[in-house]
């Protein structure tokens, strides 16, 4: 199974630009970046600095008249290469604060890719302190392994408390980060040993002491860890028996 290096998380309260420190990546990882913003700017918008060539695959946007519940909540990820720095920054372009979290993933002995087959993703718009979100159903996949990495952000409202998530269909909790007040809430799952070949998605909850939260999100990526049988589109023997009547 694909198995979690490293994550890291922007906690110095929600900077402009969230920048982290990381140690450099190994060639072939594979890299995830959550970015959040809690004050109406466009997901469109974000990009990633010091580490390039990203996919931008998540993008949700909540805008709403009531600024309590306006965010925005984005996805990115790429494969390592040989050299990536130790350093990396999200922003959007405005002055509001935004929060980051970085996550490396490796692989595994018989594993050979991280090739993205499917993603998903779900937002409860203006919902006042809801304390879960399914990730929304990705098309069904097909291959052998699979690596499903699914994400919850909440905008959190007036406390302090520590949240902790919780994942549906086999996914286990990698990371939970934000404990500020006003501040994002950021929760990373992962199942790497899945070898069913189905739709997928997780409905992630939140618990602790205060779920005091003004609208949540959620996204579910999946990756083939095993890439398919390449070779000659005929059998071996048939295409001897062929050359050999060409002779």
């Amino acid at each position: 199974m694909a198995t979690l290096v490293q994550s890291i998380w922007d906690s110095d309260g929600g900077a402009d630009p969230a920048a982290i420190t990381i140690t450099e990546p190994t060639e072939g990882n594979l890299l995830l970046a959550v970015v959040t913003e809690r004050s109406g700017g466009s997901a469109a918008n974000h990009v990633l600095s010091d580490i390039t060539g990203w996919t931008h695959t998540i993008q949700e946007t909540t805008e709403s008249g009531n600024g309590s519940y306006r965010r925005s909540f984005s996805v990115f990820w790429k494969i390592a290469g040989a050299s990536e720095g130790t350093s990396l920054s999200a922003d959007d372009g405005t002055s509001n604060n935004k929060w980051l979290t970085f996550l490396e993933y490796e692989l595994e002995a018989g594993e050979d890719q991280f090739d993205l087959l499917e993603s998903a993703s779900n937002d409860n718009g203006v919902t006042s302190n809801a304390t879960s979100l399914a990730t929304g159903t990705t098309a069904t996949v097909s291959g052998t392994e699979f690596l499903e990495f699914a994400v919850l952000i909440a905008r959190r409202s007036g406390h302090t408390q520590a949240w902790t998530t919780s994942y549906t269909n086999g996914l286990a909790v990698d990371d939970d980060n934000g404990i500020g007040s006003n501040a994002m809430f950021q929760g990373a799952g992962s199942d790497g040993d899945d070898t069913t070949e189905e739709a997928k998605s997780s409905t992630i909850s939140i618990t602790g002491n205060d779920t005091n939260n003004s609208g949540l999100n959620a996204a579910i990526l999946v990756f083939s860890l095993i890439s398919a049988a390449g070779g000659l589109s005929i059998p071996i023997a048939a295409y001897h028996y062929n050359q050999m009547g060409r002779e």
